[in-house]
């Protein structure tokens, strides 16, 4: 064999091995055509676990909501959810900039949440949006007070909604409050290498119109909330104590 063929032919190897392992780091969303960078100590929760968790959110809340389309966790991590993690959504719908606008406005008035009739209560504070004009995406932060007494829980939440050709993506990081610094560089990264296939970028209409929709930002967040406050509800609890023989 030639060296400069055996050299061509080892260096198409080595190309083959790094693509191979950096697809498996890339996650990518084929129905939005959306992707991010995920980090080696980050992996994607099961998609039968995810729906697992949501059906039983929605049975102690009697809630509606849209199960998430992926759900990832740190590869440390003791059990599914446990904080930090973070979800991804896609929302369809028809794009204009009335969309983008009625998402900003909604996030202005954004309630506090009310205690449940479980008994769980849960106050938030919002930080102000920021909206990069350039990526079409905005991001914002919400702190929370998840739980009751001793088992009183806060924790960070902090959002990047997507606007693409063919609707929203938003993906919701949780972390609670105190190590919500240690955790948001590794956040910022997956949204700094985010991005949409060539293509479906959002681009405003050559002409115009105003589009009679309501933002779906409240339901994207209240939903991811849900599955926040479900969860550190439970595992909160713990086992149940078992009672002493006589």
């Amino acid at each position: 064999m030639k060296p400069r063929l055996f050299l061509s032919g080892f260096a198409l190897v080595l190309f083959a091995f790094a693509s191979i392992g950096y697809s498996q780091n890339r996650f990518q969303h084929p129905e939005a055509h959306f992707s991010f960078d995920l980090p080696e100590e980050w992996e994607r929760i099961p998609a039968d676990v995810v729906q697992e968790y949501h059906n039983e959110m929605l049975k102690k809340t009697g809630a509606t909501a849209k199960v998430p389309d992926a759900a990832f966790k740190k590869k440390s991590a003791r059990s599914p959810f446990e904080l930090p993690y973070f979800l991804v959504n896609l929302f369809e719908q028809d794009m204009d900039d009335s969309v983008i606008q009625g998402y900003l406005s909604s996030m202005q008035s954004l309630p506090r949440r009310e205690p449940s009739q479980q008994g769980q209560s849960a106050e938030g504070s919002m930080t102000e949006p920021v909206f990069d004009e350039k990526r079409k995406m905005i991001t914002l932060s919400i702190d929370s007070i998840v739980g009751t007494g001793e088992q009183e829980t806060e924790i960070t939440g902090y959002f990047a909604i997507f606007f693409f050709k063919d609707g929203v993506v938003t993906c919701n990081f949780y972390a609670k409050r105190n190590q919500f610094s240690e955790h948001k560089p590794v956040f910022e990264k997956m949204i700094t290498s985010a991005a949409f296939d060539r293509g479906y970028e959002y681009k405003p209409p050559l002409f115009k119109n105003t589009l009679a929709r309501n933002s779906v930002i409240v339901v994207a967040i209240l939903v991811a909330l849900g599955l926040l406050f479900w969860f550190v509800r439970v595992k909160r609890r713990g086992p149940v104590a078992k009672k002493p023989e006589k």
